[in-house]
């Protein structure tokens, strides 16, 4: 039932640990929660009936989109198509729709991760990750000869699970150990690599899919050219995603 989703982790740690002096209290309404409850019980029972219902749903969409949709729908349809088999990359599919916003004068203050996220990727786009590598390598070797095994154990072991922390503490171990030598200027492309890092796991990645959704929003309005397309966009969103 919990890998279904018909009960939440709580409850299940509930159910098996009865003896834990442990007060678990819900926030939802109980009326409210056993009708959801029986709702999604009765959605898993015709889960089947359902898949194929918006299958068929989903082929008669598709058929009408030849026929409705202008090309600039069905290539927009196409980009989102590539981006999401993998045949175009994330900056690019962003760079696109960013491109197309600005040539159909849609305001861009809306997508300001969208923004953040293409601002960092331009310019860190020169960034020699060759050197990068050459470099860590020429670390490792330094950090093996000045510090304890334990300590040096401890900093290699974080770059199997927590690699951005593993960058992290290499980066702090050469600031606090630059006196002899400037290892900011040795070892420049390291810390630019870890300065790109910092500023990419900064990224909010659920605003960015958020904005994602509204740029395509806005773009598919501004491509239809009659009301039977725009509903059609829609229902075809709505129902396959798309």
């Amino acid at each position: 039932m919990l890998t279904d989703g018909k009960i939440t982790g709580a409850e299940y740690f509930g159910i098996f640990n009865k003896n834990e002096k442990i007060n678990f209290k819900g926030l939802e309404e109980e009326n409210i929660y056993k009708e959801n409850f029986i709702i999604l019980s009765k959605i898993y029972e015709n889960r089947i009936l359902l898949e194929n219902k918006i299958f068929d749903i989903s082929s008669v969409l598709n058929d009408a989109k030849t026929f409705v949709c202008s090309f600039a729908v069905k290539s927009l349809d196409e980009l989102v198509d590539c981006y999401k088999k993998g045949y175009i990359s994330q900056s690019k599919y962003f760079s696109y729709l960013v491109s197309l916003s600005k040539k159909r004068n849609i305001p861009l203050f809306k997508y300001k991760t969208i923004r953040k996220y293409l601002d960092l990727e331009k310019y860190y786009k020169d960034l020699n990750f060759n050197k990068v590598k050459k470099e860590l390598f020429d670390i490792n070797i330094v950090l093996a000869d000045k510090m304890t095994y334990h300590k040096y154990s401890k900093i290699k072991e974080l770059n199997k699970n927590y690699p951005l922390q593993y960058y992290k503490e290499i980066k702090k171990y050469l600031d606090d150990n630059s006196s002899d030598e400037n290892y900011g200027k040795k070892y420049k492309n390291f810390y630019i690599f870890c300065d790109y890092l910092q500023n990419k796991n900064d990224i909010d990645l659920v605003q960015l899919l958020n904005e994602e959704q509204i740029i395509l929003t806005d773009l598919y309005s501004s491509f239809s050219q009659t009301l039977t397309e725009k509903n059609l966009i829609f229902l075809r969103r709505f129902i396959i995603k798309k």
